[in-house]
């Protein structure tokens, strides 16, 4: 009677052993590739990056992008997941390469994005940084990268609107219609135009 209490308590203990094990298997094997989104961006582009191994939906990667300084971090923030993007500007108010020409700008905030965008975008620090702000959780690696290239041609454009000034106003205002999904910040450039000393 003794050996059978014994064995029973000893099979029930591996069993729960095994259970918790398994359990704690596939909460990795589900959190794991989600992480590793990140790190695949971090290592491509060779940039830093803090992504705890737990199940915890929080970490961050940075560096630098196209001439711009980049970090893109999840965290809790009032109880509730964000999922943040910023690029800001390093030295070079255009970023890496040619400024845009006018036609490229308008061009670049007419036309259709191949996503839809799953959060805001603001600017910050009077135009030098730009940010994407998303409740929940993305891991999603070609949105992702979209997002870096859009944020990049975003504030690129933004500068590079600021020195045309007026010149750019009536195309800007052309394409500033309810449809655009980048109105809000078309509004925001023909603000900063106006509000130039030299305009």
């Amino acid at each position: 009677m003794t050996i059978s209490i014994v064995l029973f308590i000893l099979v029930s203990l591996f069993s729960l052993i095994g259970l918790i094990l398994y359990s704690n298997k596939k909460e990795a094997e589900v959190q794991l590739p989600h992480k590793n989104t990140w790190r695949r961006l971090a290592l491509k582009h060779k940039f830093f990056d803090f992504i705890p191994n737990d199940a915890l939906p929080v970490g961050y990667i940075m560096g630098m992008y196209r001439g711009y300084r980049l970090a893109l971090n999840m965290g809790k923030e009032d109880f509730r997941v964000v999922t943040r993007l910023t690029i800001s500007v390093n030295d070079r108010p255009t970023g890496a390469g040619a400024p845009p020409t006018k036609e490229e700008i308008v061009e670049q905030l007419s036309e259709e994005m191949p996503y839809a965008l799953r959060g805001d975008i603001f600017y910050k620090e009077r135009g030098m940084t730009i940010v994407y702000e998303q409740p929940g959780e993305e891991y999603d690696e070609k949105y992702l990268q979209f997002l870096f290239d859009l944020l990049c041609d975003l504030l690129t454009g933004y500068h590079q609107s600021l020195k045309l000034g007026s010149e750019i106003v009536p195309a800007l205002r052309r394409i500033a219609t309810p449809e655009n999904r980048l109105s809000p910040f078309i509004q925001q450039w023909l603000y900063a135009i106006h509000h130039q000393p030299s305009a």
